[in-house]
């Protein structure tokens, strides 16, 4: 099993705090476990419950630990946090789930853990997938609907697995939701296990140790594949095309896909860094651009603040140059600390940060620079 630690749980004086009928549901289906391997002093009084020693053993690298329990702790601990829980409490408001006693911040995990594990783990999924650190996009010629039957589920499933190689008894298993015609799908990563699947694919993953995401907009034609490290993220895109399209190339196809333009940089020069028409974008900067100068030379620019402070360097390469290849902004955003970077090449293809909502930001700002067609 991976190196999970449930930090969620180690802070005694926090569970304290925990509603303690939610807690104890939460915990009652394992009181043998906690009994018998541990000799936990057992009691229904949350005066003389023993958190100090649960605390001890909820973090401990356990392998006979319950499978469930095992899930419980990793997806409270992956969702109590202040956005997750926010992103949660809203996901139990739309599906009808909310109790009819008030539910604290703290207590949401659990309590959306006891009431629906499955939307649990997919929130998990688009609360990890906004923490990525990188989201690249690609893009397909027409809008079309993925085979979600439960033959191409596997066969990519297989794929991954087939192309990762993961290690003996570790594997990836596949699993889609769908909301608002969107679809996410999250490869759940982590050691095999011996009962009952999903019902959808082969694997079971009873103990999850890390995810892989993707995002289908039909819509938008668009996939994103959400990463710390976009290694291989073209692969994945091939996997998907193949296994979901029936098409190894439905990503890539012979006329490529024109969304995005990096034209209006030499069109509107500094203009290009207006920002005040989109919410949060406090400024804008260009950090590097790669061109084609006559004779097909290739040329890369870059400065740690701005291009454009500069105007008399850059503006001669502008007007001599052929075509921009690939341009990477820092995009000062309200409310964080440190600029994003939001990387186009032309011509399919956006990396930037997902997290704390600069997606939407990101978006937003090439739209109305004409960068996103």
């Amino acid at each position: 099993m991976g190196s999970i630690h449930f930090s969620y749980f180690a802070d005694v004086e926090q569970l304290r705090r925990l509603s303690f009928p939610l807690f104890y549901q939460f915990l009652l289906p394992y009181r043998d476990y906690f009994c018998d391997k541990y000799g936990l002093r057992w009691t229904d009084n949350p005066s003389t419950f023993p958190y100090r020693q649960l605390a001890g053993i909820l973090t401990v690298q356990d392998t006979e630990m319950p499978d469930m329990l095992h899930s419980g702790l990793f997806f409270v601990n992956g969702l109590s946090t202040a956005e997750g829980t926010k992103y949660l409490a809203e996901a139990l408001q739309q599906d009808g789930l909310l109790p009819d006693f008030p539910l604290s911040h703290r207590d949401c995990a659990i309590y959306g853990w006891l009431v629906s594990p499955g939307l649990m783990q997919e929130q998990h999924a688009i609360e990890a997938a906004n923490a990525s650190q990188e989201t690249e996009c690609f893009f397909c010629a027409k809008q079309s609907h993925p085979d979600l039957s439960r033959e191409r589920i596997i066969a990519l499933e297989d794929a991954v697995n087939s192309w990762l190689d993961p290690p003996k008894r570790y594997g990836y298993q596949l699993v889609y939701h769908c909301r608002n015609r969107d679809i996410g799908f999250h490869f759940r990563y982590g050691e095999l296990g011996h009962g009952e699947s999903n019902g959808l694919t082969k694997r079971t993953v009873p103990r999850p140790d890390s995810y892989i995401f993707m995002g289908y907009v039909p819509a938008e034609r668009r996939l994103e594949i959400y990463a710390k490290k976009l290694d291989g993220s073209r692969e994945l895109a091939v996997l998907t095309g193949k296994c979901l399209f029936n098409n190894d190339n439905h990503f890539f196809p012979d006329e490529p896909i024109r969304r995005y333009t990096l034209a209006p940089i030499r069109q509107q020069g500094r203009g290009i860094l207006t920002c005040s028409d989109v919410d949060r974008l406090n400024r804008v900067g260009l950090s590097r651009i790669d061109m084609t100068l006559p004779e097909n030379c290739r040329q890369t620019l870059s400065s740690e603040t701005c291009l454009f402070s500069d105007r008399s360097f850059l503006t001669p390469y502008l007007n001599s140059c052929l075509s921009i290849e690939q341009a990477t902004f820092l995009l000062h955003v309200a409310g964080l600390p440190n600029p994003r970077e939001l990387t186009i090449s032309t011509p399919n293809t956006a990396i930037f940060h997902r997290a704390d909502g600069v997606d939407a930001v990101c978006f937003q700002w090439m739209r109305n620079r004409k960068l996103l067609q």
